[in-house]
């Protein structure tokens, strides 16, 4: 059975490699605006909720969303899925402690 797939083309993959010091900012903007997407379009299954999620997020985060455990939680596919990158994408910190910094 053939699927009417939306056109994703207006929205650009996220950028995962460069400027980490604003990729949780940047990515709760464009999962903001991808969610958006999903509402307009009527988009409720979540198998192909992931599967445009990760198409239009492009290969960098595809390659990314490879490499990592899933995040512990409830829920179902697309859940786990945009919680396993919120976790990666969520900005990082320098902890100081006795003169040696801890990235967390």
């Amino acid at each position: 059975m053939a699927v009417n797939l939306p056109e994703v083309s207006a929205l650009p993959p996220f950028d995962c490699k460069t400027d980490t010091s604003t990729m949780g900012t940047r990515w709760r903007r464009w999962k903001r605006s991808f969610d958006y997407f999903l509402l307009a379009k009527g988009v409720t299954t979540p198998a192909q909720q992931k599967a445009l999620l990760l198409h239009t997020a492009g290969i960098d985060v595809q390659d990314v969303f490879d490499t990592l455990p899933e995040a512990p939680g409830e829920g179902d596919e697309y859940v786990k899925a945009v919680r396993t990158l919120d976790v990666d994408f969520q900005p990082r910190t320098n902890i100081r402690m006795n003169d040696t910094y801890f990235v967390t």
